[in-house]
């Protein structure tokens, strides 16, 4: 088998990724430019006496990995039965807000549409019944509702808390929602405040931004409404409002510079959390997530400056938290590789949640996906329904993704740090290999760009072990 690295470079200097080791280490430009060349292990073993240094260290040994598959292949099923963590109810397809890069907009994704229909209550009971019955394990389990807009529910909602507080024994059940913010009255905002929702709302930036995309049916901005019910929120229940976090999507025709300022701004806002993410391109052959040069100059240099503030070389100030996200990932792929562990003969790239376990989402008409992130339209996402339960056969084969791809992942570098789930190859009526591979680059350059960070954090002195990990930078070897 071969040997799999990776071969980058940090300003002027020169490091590879050793796979087998999960291991970064720092070699000379003459070295990193022979490694870059070698194409297999013939060539490898021709020049074996110049890279002689590096094997007696351990590094570049031929692969163990000889198959794919999940570790958890043979857990799925108890798993399925007793770690069930987190219900995602559907109370309606419909929607008060129209915006443009909707998942269920009108022939935008390949996906069900905006609909009248909603869920019953004997549906969410079911539901509910399911996620208890199916944690025993878990001393807490979320219960989340999702649309269309929520919101236009409520009545449903508050049965369903109702419900569920009356059933559950045991355990702690935190409630949880992405609403478009329209709809808020205090009635509302009392049983949110409640039982401790943990509340996200949707909002795009200023007002000539938001609205840009996100309007009601009739065409109007929903701007103006959102803003004044956060500011009622903050005066009914000011230590509920600032739990409250923002969802924030960047079109690609949005002025991400003016998106930026106004959330880091904004007093409403003040110090909320805010996600940033841009338009999802799963689903769709459309453009809609065509990003011009503007806006990867302008992320790039927010990233940036985020940096040099974590490096004590820019007032925090400085640095907007709409990156902050994009460096907790990069402090994830940072604890992955302290981690270490070699690789093993039988794994599975990094990616796939546990259908069924993670995130269980039952729609309106009580079918059961992996997640709300996935198409409705899709045969091999409807892992089963309420009725009869979950399709194991079918979990089994989407926590083993990898195996559609089997060839190519055993030779990849960034085995340990995918994050393709098999949302990335669903082609509606089946998984496709050609999807899956078509997203790899992508999530390659991602990996790439931890990688160099971390290098470049290490050499500027950045304290990971600051509040973040209880392990040293020093635990990879350099």
């Amino acid at each position: 088998m071969n040997r799999v690295y990776k071969c980058f470079q940090v300003n002027k200097k020169y490091y590879v990724y050793d796979r087998e080791e999960n291991t970064i280490f720092e070699v000379s430009r003459c070295d990193h430019d022979l490694l870059a060349t070698i194409r297999n292990d013939e060539s490898f073993e021709q020049n074996i006496d110049k890279l002689d240094k590096y094997i007696k260290q351990g590094f570049f040994k031929r692969t163990k990995l000889f198959e794919i598959e999940h570790p958890l292949t043979d857990s799925i099923e108890e798993l399925i039965d007793n770690r069930a963590e987190q219900l995602i109810l559907q109370v309606t397809q419909n929607c008060n807000l129209r915006c443009s890069y909707c998942f269920y907009g009108q022939g935008n994704y390949n996906n069900r549409t905006h609909s009248s229909k909603r869920m019953s209550f004997e549906t969410a009971k079911k539901g509910i019944d399911y996620i208890l019955n199916h944690s025993s394990n878990l001393e807490n389990v979320y219960i989340s509702f999702y649309g269309g807009e929520p919101l236009l529910e409520i009545d449903l909602i508050k049965k369903c808390i109702e419900y569920a507080e009356e059933k559950v024994e045991g355990k702690k059940i935190t409630y949880s929602m992405t609403t478009n913010g329209t709809l808020f009255n205090r009635e509302v905002v009392e049983l949110f405040d409640k039982y401790d929702f943990q509340i996200v709302i949707s909002l795009d930036g200023t007002k000539e931004m938001h609205d840009l995309n996100r309007k009601f049916v009739n065409g109007k901005g929903s701007f103006d409404m959102i803003m004044d019910n956060i500011k009622d929120i903050k005066n009914w229940y000011p230590e509920f409002a600032n739990r409250i976090m923002f969802n924030t999507v960047i079109a690609p025709k949005s002025d991400f510079s003016c998106v930026k300022n106004f959330l880091e701004h904004d007093e409403v806002i003040g110090n909320s959390f805010v996600s940033a993410n841009t338009v999802n391109d799963l689903y769709t052959s459309n453009d809609y997530s065509n990003y011009d040069e503007k806006f990867y100059i302008a992320n790039s240099y927010g990233e940036f400056k985020l940096l040099l503030a974590v490096l004590g070389r820019l007032d925090k100030k400085f640095a907007s938290k709409i990156f902050q996200e994009r460096f907790n990932h990069t402090l994830k792929t940072y604890q992955g590789l302290v981690d270490k562990g070699e690789m093993p003969r039988r794994a599975h790239p990094g990616g796939p949640c546990i259908p069924g376990v993670h995130r269980i989402f039952v729609n309106v008409n009580e079918d059961i996906y992996p997640c709300e992130r996935v198409s409705e339209s899709s045969k091999p996402m409807n892992i089963g329904n309420l009725e009869k339960g979950i399709d194991i056969e079918k979990a089994v084969k989407l926590i083993n993704i990898g195996k559609l791809t089997e060839n190519e992942c055993k030779s990849c570098w960034a085995f340990h740090y995918c994050d393709m789930c098999a949302a990335f190859a669903d082609d509606i009526d089946e998984i496709s290999k050609s999807k899956r591979l078509s997203k790899c680059k992508d999530s390659r350059n991602s990996i790439l760009e931890d990688f160099k960070d971390i290098c470049m954090l290490k050499n500027f002195k950045f304290d990971f072990n600051g509040d973040v990990f209880d392990e040293k930078i020093n635990d990879i070897s350099f």
